[in-house]
């Protein structure tokens, strides 16, 4: 008998975590995946660190991912992320840029974890 729900295949965001140290007045994209193969993203955990004398852009499909187009507040925290369910959906890519407005540098952290799911194909 045919399924009318196809099967799907799920894979781990491969590179979950980033980090990256920006120097004073600089701006540099911190976290990116590009969602491609067929895939969708659902993004099920954020940890999104923000330093002072800065703001991130948290980008998914090219549309500000909580509504915030400046995120100038932490997001979750390393021991507790924040928990998305419903999950984000991503079909292009995820993306979060810092702009470092400080007179030192700053380092960021990001972790966005989910999983990647298409139908399998035999």
């Amino acid at each position: 008998m045919l399924s009318a729900t196809p099967e799907l295949e799920y894979l781990n965001f491969p590179q979950p975590y980033a980090t990256k140290t920006l120097a004073a007045g600089s701006s540099a994209t911190i976290f990116e995946m590009i969602i491609s193969g067929g895939y969708t993203g659902f993004i099920e955990d954020v940890w999104i660190l923000w330093r002072s004398d800065t703001w991130l852009e948290w980008i998914v499909d090219g549309v500000p991912a909580t509504g915030e187009s400046r995120i100038e507040h932490d997001i979750g925290s390393l021991d507790s992320p924040k928990k998305y369910n419903p999950p984000i959906i991503a079909r292009n890519f995820i993306r979060v840029i810092a702009h470092n407005d400080a007179s030192a540098s700053k380092t960021f952290e990001v972790l966005i974890d989910g999983v990647l799911s298409k139908p399998k194909t035999y």
